[in-house]
């Protein structure tokens, strides 16, 4: 079982250093690519259609694992989605394997304003994605989606392990209750949810989300081996974990069968949530 206190524990240094965002109107439409869908474009009149599909189930095992991967738009299309296909096949790599080591530091002096909070990561997964990119199945006619901000692209990858069905990546303003009450697990798989702030590219945001969740997910298997303890340092045959009386806490581990089942754009914010499953290695 996982120890509640410390998972709360990194929630609330993840959540105590992130940046107000400035609110903006944006109305895009939703994808949850429950059915091969043209895309829809901002204002069309089927995007209310669109954005219901949020709550269908989503991919069933019959379409295989999907890998939804995105791109920024850019003036040549076909360039856009060759970088959306490079993304998907990237998230097929985390699904083999992907190693994450997180630092989060909390420092508190005397005085009220005497805090500094900071986070880090760093990955390791295959970066050669071209055998990746040959392991999946995309049609450019039917599995292309665009919205004001993006290219996405759905492929799709036969067999597998059994993984919880995905249900894709949605703009609405309906939150998914997800968000705000993370899963400990799904259909037995370890479960975490990665947030990222806006930057200057929707692309990049997305990207960020997701490898925070990677990282949710490791930080929250890792705490496991510390028994519980405040101050500890030690391992197992997965996950590192150390927690110091200084306020570091770090912890790395290797993942597989990492599967994004959700993505959600806030469209006020233009923030994005990623909620993933994963096993240890």
């Amino acid at each position: 079982m996982r120890k509640a206190n410390h998972g709360a524990r990194f929630a609330r240094l993840v959540l105590s250093f992130l940046p107000v965002c400035a609110a903006l109107v944006f109305a895009v439409p939703s994808y949850g690519f429950g059915k091969k869908e043209q895309g829809v474009q901002a204002g069309s009149s089927q995007s209310a259609a669109v954005q219901e599909r949020q709550s269908e189930p989503g991919f069933g095992m019959g379409d295989g694992l999907v890998f939804i991967g995105v791109s920024n738009r850019r003036s040549n299309r076909d360039e856009a989605i060759q970088i959306a296909l490079e993304d998907a096949a990237r998230r097929l790599s985390f699904f083999d394997s992907v190693w994450a080591r997180s630092v989060s530091r909390d420092y508190r002096g005397g005085r009220a304003l005497d805090v500094s909070i900071g986070s880090e990561y760093v990955l390791e997964y295959e970066r050669d994605l071209g055998r990746y990119i040959e392991e999946l199945e995309f049609d450019p006619e039917t599995d292309v989606f665009e919205n004001n901000n993006a290219v996405f692209v759905v492929a799709r990858k036969a067999g597998g392990s059994p993984m919880p069905s995905a249900r894709g990546h949605s703009f609405g303003n309906r939150r998914p209750a997800w968000v705000d009450s993370p899963p400990l697990e799904i259909g037995g798989y370890p479960a975490g949810v990665g947030f990222a702030v806006r930057h200057a590219d929707h692309r990049d945001t997305i990207i960020k989300s997701y490898e925070r969740a990677t990282v949710n997910i490791i930080e929250s298997m890792a705490v496991q081996i510390s028994g519980g303890q405040e101050h500890f340092q030690g391992t197992n045959s997965v996950f590192d974990f150390t927690m110091s009386a200084a306020g570091e806490i770090t912890a790395s581990g290797t993942l597989t069968n990492f599967y994004i089942i959700e993505s959600w754009t806030d469209p006020a914010n233009l923030s994005v949530w990623t909620l993933a499953v994963a096993r240890d290695r």
